[in-house]
């Protein structure tokens, strides 16, 4: 099973020293399989992850958004792992310009940063960037975009609000240079199957469902709370 590289504070990589919560969740979800299942975790670029389920390299990948029509290599989710609040946020001298503004009409001619392989900005964004009026520059993971952000080398960066607040932290910020200027959406994240490799491996049903048992159960009994929250 493979997550997100630079993901924090859900799934990253240090240095070989993976975290993040939900590692917390799926290494306690493989404890209550692990009669029937051995599950490894690794970490890889998103971007690469994503192109490896594309052709069946990667079994199993944490934590796509449900995207069906964008990305049907990956035929099936698992249970749900947690609700997100997706956010734009912007260096404080372009939120005095797009404050109460909506979004995206409103972020015309805004620079933003934005993760390789991230689409949550949702289509109305995608079409305002294709057709110009914004632009965006594309980066290799949540820290990258963020020094950017705090060196106002780009307007905005549309992410997660955790994974923002979490790399503003690390990266030395006290929250004040930044401004969450909209909520775009609320997405559920999951684990995530590669349709190619599912159709290879005589297992994978089974797996699936154990683990999305495990998931329930944790739901169930407040641990997948208590994890998510810690």
């Amino acid at each position: 099973m493979y997550g997100d590289n630079d993901y924090a504070p859900y799934s990253f990589d240090r240095g070989g020293n993976l975290g993040g919560l939900y590692v917390d969740v799926l290494q306690e979800a493989a404890r209550r399989i692990a009669a029937d299942y051995d599950v490894s975790i690794m970490m890889v670029p998103w971007k690469r992850g994503l192109k490896s389920m594309e052709t069946g390299e990667i079994f199993a990948l944490f934590p796509p958004y449900l995207r069906k029509v964008e990305r049907p290599y990956i035929s099936v989710y698992s249970e749900p792992l947690y609700e997100e609040v997706v956010a734009v946020f912007c260096t404080p001298e372009a939120a005095t310009r797009v404050l109460g503004q909506s979004f995206p009409d409103g972020y015309a001619g805004m620079l933003f940063a934005n993760n390789l392989g991230f689409i949550a900005a949702g289509e109305a964004f995608q079409k305002m960037r294709d057709a110009g009026p914004i632009r965006v520059e594309d980066a290799n993971g949540t820290e990258v975009n963020i020094r950017k952000l705090l060196g106002a080398r780009v307007d905005c960066y549309v992410n997660d609000r955790l994974s923002v607040q979490s790399a503003v932290k690390a990266a030395g910020g006290s929250g004040s240079e930044v401004v969450e200027t909209a909520v775009v959406s609320a997405e559920k994240a999951y684990v995530g199957y590669s349709a190619q490799a599912i159709a290879v491996t005589p297992w994978a049903n089974d797996f699936i469902e154990k683990l999305n048992g495990a998931i329930r159960e944790m739901r169930a009994d407040g641990s997948l709370q208590r994890l998510m929250t810690q």
